[in-house]
């Protein structure tokens, strides 16, 4: 009997250990599909961050470097009166080619950055996408000006 005693007490035993470590398997698979929603919705946000600041930085890089081409246009505007005192017609000619060429590189800045600003459909955020929209609306303008001043040379 003492054999048969031990031997429920082992299974007693048994079954409160098995008890202990028994989980339910149905709940841990929930948990789990929860949790890389949980970590997929997390990594979309951080997308979403990361782009947001790309272009908080495209816009910022924009305006400056409009600023700096407009700086730029008048600096060759300058020239072209400087140009028209001179009394050699070679070196008018010389000044003039070298002017054509430097507003061409503006006009090509012009055009490439409407491309850019063109080829994000919509930024993240409202103030991004008026940012984005009055940035075309600059370079335009921009644009427009650089050929006025081509054309009057």
């Amino acid at each position: 009997m003492t054999t048969l005693s031990k031997e429920r007490d082992n299974n007693v035993i048994m079954r409160r250990l098995l008890e202990s470590v028994n989980f339910d398997l149905d709940k841990y698979i929930v948990a789990t599909a929860q949790k890389a929603a949980e970590n997929q919705k997390l990594q979309e946000e951080a997308a979403d961050i990361r782009q947001t600041v790309s272009q908080v930085e495209f816009c910022d890089m924009a305006k400056n470097e409009i600023r700096v081409k407009w700086e730029d246009l008048r600096t060759l505007e300058a020239e072209v009166r400087r140009m028209n005192a001179l009394n050699d017609d070679n070196l008018i000619e010389r000044k003039r080619s070298i002017l054509l060429h430097s507003y061409r590189k503006l006009h090509r800045f012009g055009k490439d950055l409407i491309d850019a600003l063109g080829n994000d459909t919509r930024f993240n955020t409202g103030s991004l996408e008026s940012q984005r929209l009055t940035l075309i609306d600059d370079a335009s303008t921009f644009t427009k000006e650089v050929v006025r001043c081509m054309e009057s040379l």
